[in-house]
């Protein structure tokens, strides 16, 4: 019997022929598993395109400020100079090119319209003009000083008037308007309604000042305001912290605060007629302090900006002519401006049903 050879690769696959034997849970793992990864790369892509947007936006937002803001001084600058060269007449800057008197601008002499036409006037009530500055609109709106609510000099029932549309509540109204004029007074009796360092210790607040206010942000420490009322920018619009009189210059009213005051001008609790008939005969002209609302909009930026500021200016003053105040500066919705009257268009008017009696 002979032996047959045998062959060793007999039974055997052939090299690479080999196939591995997955297990029965090895298909059920990777899948979920890439799924997962998947999802996660998903949302980190996600949400670092919202980051990316988001900076983006606010690059863009700052960028547009900055814009604005420059379109803002430039224009101030104009209506600086608009206000201390340009003569006074009864309603307001004659704007005409008629010859002007070097002397009379010099001593702040008022001016005769005779022969003006309205476009000639710029309105000292709210009327509103308007400059081009590259693709930036700014409307400038010019109000005579005396005609707003003096937080420094204002009587009780004016700030009353001017803080009840705001707070929305008259015995509210008087009360703040009565803490008002007890922090601005000299004295440190408390009147009716009022609050003096006693009431401060207790809220633990720094004592009145006692003094005029020397800025808007300052009625935030008044006791009542503290820590219960943030008035909006708007609301200091219709104000002034220059000491002009207890009665607004009733020719000087801006259209939006008109109503409010307009009830009791003539006919209020404690004024006799021969103070209403002096302010009467003191309004017929503006005065040099003037309140100045530029509102700034462009159709490359999402938002508008306005800037409120105060100016006097000094005749015949050979080193400083005039002073200058910022009231405040903000940011406004786009298309924000372009209203007849800004005073009456910001959000913050007077209803001519608000009682302003205290």
């Amino acid at each position: 019997m002979t032996d047959t050879p045998r062959d060793e690769n007999a039974g055997c696959a052939p090299a690479g022929s080999v196939k591995p034997v997955s297990g029965p849970s090895d298909a059920g793992f990777v899948l979920p598993y890439v799924l997962a990864v998947v999802a996660i790369l998903a949302l980190l892509t996600t949400v670092g395109a919202q980051v990316l947007a988001r900076s983006q936006d606010s690059i863009s937002d700052m960028a547009s400020r900055n814009a604005l803001a420059w379109a803002l001084d430039e224009a101030e600058a104009e209506a600086t100079h608009v206000f201390l060269t340009r003569p006074i007449v009864s309603r307001g800057l004659d704007m005409s090119n008629r010859p002007v008197d070097v002397s009379e601008l010099m001593i702040g002499e008022p001016t005769s319209e005779e022969g003006l036409t309205d476009e000639d006037v710029w309105m000292a009530t709210g009327g509103v003009r308007q400059t081009q500055i590259g693709n930036t609109r700014v409307d400038i709106a010019y109000q005579d000083a005396d005609g707003l609510v003096s937080l420094n000099a204002g009587d009780l029932p004016v700030l009353a008037a001017w803080l009840q549309p705001v707070i929305g509540n008259r015995e509210e109204a008087r009360t703040l308007s009565a803490r008002i004029s007890d922090y601005r007074d000299e004295d440190t009796q408390r009147q009716f309604l009022g609050a003096e360092r006693a009431e401060y210790r207790l809220a633990r607040l720094a004592p009145p000042s006692n003094s005029s206010l020397r800025s808007f942000q300052e009625i935030g420490q008044i006791y009542g305001f503290a820590k219960k009322h943030d008035l909006p920018p708007e609301a200091f619009i219709y104000t002034t912290l220059f000491p002009t009189a207890g009665l607004p210059r009733t020719d000087g009213i801006p259209a939006g605060l008109l109503p409010t005051l307009a009830a009791f001008i003539g006919k209020m609790d404690g004024y006799s007629d021969d103070m209403v008939e002096t302010q009467l005969i003191d309004s017929r002209f503006p005065s040099d302090r003037a309140q100045f609302v530029l509102t700034a909009t462009s159709p490359n930026a999402r938002f508008g900006l306005r800037r409120v500021i105060e100016i006097e200016r000094t005749a015949g003053a050979a080193d400083q002519p005039f002073t200058r105040r910022c009231v405040a500066e903000y940011p406004v919705p786009a298309g924000t401006g372009d209203q007849a009257d800004s005073h009456a268009s910001l959000q913050y008017s007077f209803s001519a049903a608000v009682d302003p009696r205290p």
